[in-house]
């Protein structure tokens, strides 16, 4: 009996022994993070398939957030969880690869991000307190890292030219598509009626990435709901008029001046 006894208590001085240690050792390499909450809305024109949030003096984008949020879309929102910081740097990624960034962005626990892209490129943040703010966007020309070559401001630039309507019907719609991605989407040129035999000018402002865009398309709609892309691309930064022709086999042709 004396024996068992025994045994009982130099196990239980043993397992003492072990789980002090064990507190103690817990205890010394234990990390508290402090993270924040913030909620996200694309609310763009730009397809975007990536998106980071990382500490401004960081080297590396850590997670991608639009990764698993199913928003690579124009619209959309989603959550994003960081370790809590003074600034971060927000990074954004299109369907082609260009990339975009926000740099000193004062992210709060609660924030409401909206990414617009109208005028320019803008991250408006409205505050738990009410208070908002907006931090310009910069375009980063062709590169995914953040170490790559940056341009200040987002970069912009205008076309403009004629189109003659030969094709013998009334036109109703006329906009511009990329050649080469013709369902990203189109550039609209012209929302009324243009009459067999009238003329208009048109244009519009591109930026980004489109501003290295040659080969483009016209995309043409006539009142019986025909619908036609022009045989040939063209580019908008040197034509000066585009009179459009229906051929024999129904195509859709160009002749381009300037």
């Amino acid at each position: 009996m004396r024996l068992i006894k025994k045994y009982f208590v130099i196990a239980a001085l043993v397992l003492m022994m072990l789980t002090a240690h064990g507190c103690d050792e817990r205890r010394d390499t234990r990390q508290f993070v402090h993270t924040i909450g913030v909620v996200f809305t694309l609310d763009t024109d730009e397809v975007f398939q990536e998106l980071f949030v990382f500490p401004g003096d960081y080297s590396e984008m850590g997670q991608d957030f639009l990764a698993n949020s199913k928003t690579n879309t124009k619209v959309g929102s989603f959550g994003v969880t960081v370790e809590a910081g003074s600034a971060f740097t927000v990074w954004l990624k299109d369907w082609d690869g260009g990339t975009y960034a926000f740099d000193g962005v004062a992210l709060q626990n609660g924030d409401l991000a909206t990414i617009t892209f109208e005028d320019a490129l803008a991250l408006t943040l409205r505050h738990q307190s009410g208070r908002q703010e907006v931090v310009a966007g910069r375009y980063v020309q062709g590169g995914d890292a953040p170490d790559h070559p940056q341009s200040d401001m987002l970069r912009e630039k205008s076309f403009q030219f004629s189109v003659v309507n030969q094709t013998g019907r009334p036109i109703t719609y006329i906009s511009m598509r990329e050649a080469r991605a013709p369902g990203k989407g189109d550039v609209e040129l012209y929302l009324e009626t243009l009459a067999a035999g009238a003329s208009a000018v048109m244009g519009d402002t591109l930026s980004g990435d489109d501003l290295e865009l040659t080969e483009w398309l016209l995309h043409v709609q006539d009142d019986a709901g025909n619908v036609w892309d022009s045989a040939a691309p063209f580019s908008p930064w040197t034509v000066t008029e585009l009179t459009l022709r229906l051929r024999a086999d129904g195509r859709l042709v160009l002749e381009a001046t300037g």
